[in-house]
């Protein structure tokens, strides 16, 4: 397991949302980068990557995805 117990919500949801993303496990990573946000704790990568999910997911939602290429 490549999560370690001293890691932080915010840190542990980055991790999840990278691997997913890296993997193409895109539901997964829009819920973990969607913590993020729902956090304030999502920085520029982490929107845009939600973006890129948005739009390669299995059922694309263009309006999301473009709602977070403008934070992004």
């Amino acid at each position: 397991d490549v999560m370690r117990k001293d890691l932080s919500i915010v840190e542990e949801s980055r991790i999840k949302a990278n691997i997913a993303f890296s993997a193409q496990n895109y539901q997964t990573s829009i819920q973990e980068y969607s913590k993020l946000v729902m956090l304030r704790k999502a920085d520029y990568t982490d929107h845009f990557y939600l973006g890129v999910s948005y739009l390669k997911s299995e059922f694309p939602d263009t309006k999301k995805a473009m709602q977070h290429f403008l934070i992004a």
